[in-house]
């Protein structure tokens, strides 16, 4: 394409997720976000959510004839199950989704999973194409053009042998010409590969068979090199890898090479195709292809000395070179390669508690995720903790920080979305506190534990772990657990119908509150959240006010931007209530705030929280007659919530939808809607919604 001047394309950008060839490695969208917003000119590329940053993007792209590959997209999709293929990641699903509906260039996926999330598209603006491995003809084309020589009946049989996978007949062309000088007759003496490899058995065949041909060269260390790495590495970290003393086993033969002996080594790995061409915008920086990355990776994988050596001196290098507390996405890169290294190195502990916690967390200040919502990048950095993401955290973990990695692990599966997950995750760090006796954080473990069955619309266990966590914030001593856990259980309760019983509990926790606010004033701000909620279904609005402004200026002192957002959800619900009973002059209160508490939201980046502002909204948009923005928030609500599992939110989805109908005459929709949520509260017991289904009833009987 780059020949044909990109075929009309103005602009192009590429990225790859794949590393190492591995599916098992987590990996985010994070760093790609963030450059892409930075290359294609956003002035505040850090700023927003996940979410907010995947439509930014979408709108920049659209403003020119661009083309963009996103390459290696299966480590951000969901493996074989329920959601196989469906994306992982909020800022892809964002992009993604606005550029189904406005683009005028191009996207180019490559995945070896369907896209399930861009379904309901193909065959209007998403065009799937399955690629086979490569006929027979177009095998021996390829190996002509690497300069193998034979007749045509020859190379295709060759291409057969290596079942037409392209890198393997790239990397077999290069080999004959170097080796043999393009012989096909000599194909024999490639090495047959012992482990039948499910993915680039074929590519490992050849380089089986190079790494007998460079014998103790420097090639295979340079090789080696790169398998340290997740990505292309910089010149610098491969000079701190070459500096003295020499690693054995590794660079000792590297160290002897002069620049122009280093020079030619390049190009002959390069010529082989084992090597990345040079990329111009950055010469110095050394890549490969995953597979042939991860193949040589495993190789020095089993010198574990020359292993740890090498992932110990780019810890270091990454750790020094990063800056102590960065600011953005971009900057918070280095900090997340030095995780990976150490962790590698098997400096585990050291790891956790001087990275991670001190510098990427800032111990509970949580920077990484409240300001820089890099919830996906915390996720695959916290995975190099874990033996198997995400049951079980490596064994030289002290046992508290075992626990900590689960819950905090298990918060992060929450806000993304991924309740199932989050579920297992933080039921395994419950059972580790409480085996510590650590009552205080096993409360909030089986509060989160509620929190996350509630969402999945399993009202029974939502109510039987937030009587846990009261149980455990009582054998705890501690005021701010014991307003945490009350709150928290008074939540479930509403969402049960039981009202007196949740203020009940609302009431005995306010008179925790003065006590508990001043040492963590985090848990008012969710706690105070709950409570307006019961008290707009009661519709006592002044007391919802006074709460709700005053945790709104409280908040903004905190400058934490999911207190923020609350507060003003809060705020503009209740002024929405209030012009939908006959006070017309609550429509400018109800529309700014929840403007506010929507910008707000989607940079917190936590999915339950953001659908139920969007829903929110949906019932301001419905009663001034703009159906078409209110059907837009409904069908992104129903796609998040049915990706994420978020059951109640479904049926209150289901609620809007019925409505909205019905505002709009259109009644067998609107039945169609009304029909299932009215099971689906049934089935899960949501019966705070009963008088809401008992009136649209009666307005369907009598439409």
């Amino acid at each position: 394409m780059a020949q044909a001047d990109y075929v009309g394309a103005l602009r192009v950008f590429a990225w790859s997720f794949y590393s190492q060839g591995r599916n098992d490695l987590v990996t985010s969208s994070d760093q790609f976000m963030e450059a892409a917003l930075i290359w294609f000119g956003d002035l505040e590329p850090s700023k927003g959510s996940p979410w907010d940053k995947g439509e930014r993007l979408a709108q920049l792209l659209s403003k020119q004839r661009t083309l963009l590959v996103l390459d290696g997209m299966e480590p951000l999709q969901y493996p074989p199950g329920p959601n196989q293929g469906r994306l992982k990641d909020q800022a892809l699903q964002s992009l993604l989704r606005e550029l189904t509906a406005n683009n005028n260039g191009l996207c180019i996926i490559s995945t070896r999973e369907d896209v399930t999330d861009l379904g309901s598209f193909e065959n209007n603006t998403v065009v799937q194409i399955h690629l086979d491995h490569l006929s027979s003809c177009a095998g021996a084309e390829l190996l002509r053009a690497q300069g193998v020589n034979g007749e045509q009946v020859e190379l295709e049989a060759a291409s057969e042998e290596f079942d037409g996978h392209s890198l393997a007949l790239t990397l077999l062309g290069s080999y004959l010409s170097d080796v043999f000088y393009g012989d096909i007759h000599r194909l024999k003496e490639v090495k047959a590969l012992e482990d039948d490899d499910r993915h680039g058995q074929h590519a490992q065949r050849v380089m089986l068979s190079y790494e007998s041909w460079f014998g103790d060269g420097p090639e295979l260390d340079i090789l080696q090199i790169l398998g340290l790495f997740n990505g292309p590495a910089t010149k610098e970290a491969v000079d701190e890898l070459l500096r003295a003393p020499a690693i054995t086993g590794l660079t000792h033969r590297l160290r002897l090479l002069t620049k122009p002996k280093w020079q030619q080594v390049l190009a002959r790995l390069r010529r082989s195709k084992l090597l990345s061409e040079r990329d111009r915008n950055q010469p110095d920086t050394l890549d490969t292809h995953p597979l042939v990355r991860d193949h040589f990776r495993h190789r020095l994988r089993t010198h574990t000395a020359a292993w740890a050596a090498g992932h110990y001196r780019l810890y270091r290098h990454f750790k020094r070179t990063a800056k102590v507390f960065p600011d953005t996405v971009e900057q918070m890169a280095l900090l997340y390669d030095a995780i990976m290294h150490g962790c590698e190195a098997g400096r585990f502990q050291e790891v956790l508690d001087k990275i991670y916690i001190q510098r990427v967390s800032r111990k509970t200040a949580f920077y990484s995720k409240r300001k820089l919502a890099s919830w996906s990048a915390d996720l695959a950095a916290l995975s190099s903790f874990f033996v198997v993401p995400w049951d079980q955290p490596v064994a030289s973990l002290e046992k508290s920080s075992s626990a900590f990695i689960l819950g905090e692990v298990g918060w992060i599966l929450q806000s993304l979305g991924r309740m199932h997950e989050a579920a297992s995750t933080v039921k395994a760090g419950l059972e580790a506190r409480v085996a510590l006796h650590d009552w205080f954080n096993a409360s909030g473990d089986a509060a989160n534990l509620s929190l996350i069955y509630q969402n999945l619309g399993d009202l029974t266990q939502a109510q039987h772990y937030a009587d846990v966590s009261t149980q455990l914030a009582n054998r705890s001593g501690n005021d701010v657990r014991r307003l945490q856990s009350r709150a928290r259980l008074a939540s479930t309760l509403h969402q049960l119908g039981r009202l007196s019983e949740a203020e009940a509990l609302f009431a005995e926790a306010s008179k925790l509150t003065e006590a508990a606010y001043p040492t963590s004033p985090d848990l008012f701000s969710l706690y105070c959240y709950y409570y307006c909620d019961l008290l707009l279904d009661q519709r006592k609005y002044l007391e919802v006010k006074e709460l709700a402004v005053k945790e709104l200026r409280l908040a903004t002192i905190r400058d934490v931007v999911l207190d923020i957002a609350l507060a003003y959800l809060a705020l503009g619900h209740c002024y929405l209530l209030q012009f939908q009973e006959d006070q017309p002059d609550q429509l400018n209160g109800a529309t700014a705030t929840l403007i506010h508490a929507m910008d707000n939201l989607r940079h917190a980046g936590i999915v339950e929280f953001k659908s139920l502002g969007l829903l929110i909204q949906v019932g301001l948009y419905r009663v001034t007659s703009e159906f078409n923005r209110a059907r837009a928030n409904l069908d992104e609500v129903i796609t998040d919530t049915t990706i994420s599992n978020l059951a109640l939110q479904q049926a209150d989805c289901h609620l809007e939808y019925t409505q909205l109908y019905l505002a709009q005459g259109e009644r067998e929709k609107a039945l169609e809607h009304f029909n299932k949520v009215k099971k689906m509260i049934e089935r899960m017991g949501y019966y705070r919604r009963t008088n809401k289904v008992e009136s649209l009833e009666k307005q369907l009987t009598s439409f």
